[in-house]
């Protein structure tokens, strides 16, 4: 629990300094993929939802770069 909460302080973080800083789209994304990496390379979420989770990010990506 204490894990997750943690997790979750620090993305917030993250997310803050990101648009403090105005931080360009590119930015974001490389971010986003690291963290997405991350995750997938912890086996942290199921295959289907890191599957769904991938898509939706290389769409994002692509459309907002």
């Amino acid at each position: 629990m204490l894990t997750i909460l943690l997790c979750v302080v620090v993305a917030i973080a993250i997310i803050w300094v990101l648009a403090y800083h105005a931080a360009s789209a590119a930015v974001w994304s490389l971010i986003a993929g690291v963290g997405l990496l991350a995750l997938t390379a912890d086996d942290v979420l199921t295959s289907v939802l890191t599957d769904l989770m991938w898509i939706a990010f290389i769409a994002f990506a692509v459309i907002s770069n």
